[in-house]
């Protein structure tokens, strides 16, 4: 005969004794929830920043009765004007 006994068969994974059993609380749901969706905002807003309205912050040019357009031609050859 043999001096050692066969293992028995573990009855599996032990649960913690620190732990509560039981369903989460409510606050705790909502507060995951909340951080969740916090994260997911801010990721958003990461990739796609919101553009500042530059035409509501910049003041109209004032119109006048004179011509802004300049008077003399430009002395600037263009495409039309350019040698083939």
């Amino acid at each position: 005969m043999t001096d050692y006994q066969t293992p028995g068969r573990e009855s599996g994974p032990q649960p913690d004794p620190m732990l509560r059993t039981g369903k989460m609380g409510g606050m705790w749901v909502w507060l995951i929830g909340l951080v969740i969706i916090g994260a997911v905002v801010a990721m958003l807003f990461a990739f796609n920043p919101p553009s500042a309205n530059t035409a509501a912050t910049v003041p109209a040019p004032q119109m006048t009765g004179a011509s802004t357009l300049p008077s003399a031609p430009s002395a600037r050859i263009t495409t039309g004007a350019a040698t083939r």
